[in-house]
């Protein structure tokens, strides 16, 4: 299923958050947060990581591979950059 179809189902970004959610958490840790711009034409997911060893091995392992058929870009992102985007992560 591609990016395109999902767009057309009404659940489509939270079934994204589940699917990312749980391979994040199987691979590379602890995801406490994560949030789907759902306007962005880039397909934009933010993860937060209970630590920053997860964080880290997300970079490494996301980067450059390929998710739901689409190449992944992963860059880190401040707390005060993600938490202005998702507040209720803040506390997270």
């Amino acid at each position: 299923v591609d990016m395109s179809t999902r767009q057309t189902d009404p659940h489509w970004a939270k079934d994204l958050e589940e699917d990312f959610k749980e391979e994040c958490s199987s691979k590379y840790g602890k995801v406490v947060h994560i949030g789907v711009f759902r306007d962005s034409s880039d397909g934009e997911i933010y993860v937060k990581f209970a630590d920053i060893a997860g964080g880290d091995s997300a970079l490494k392992g996301l980067n450059g591979r390929y998710f739901d058929g689409r190449t992944l870009t992963a860059t880190p992102v401040v707390d005060a950059v993600y938490n202005m985007n998702f507040p209720k992560a803040a506390s997270l």
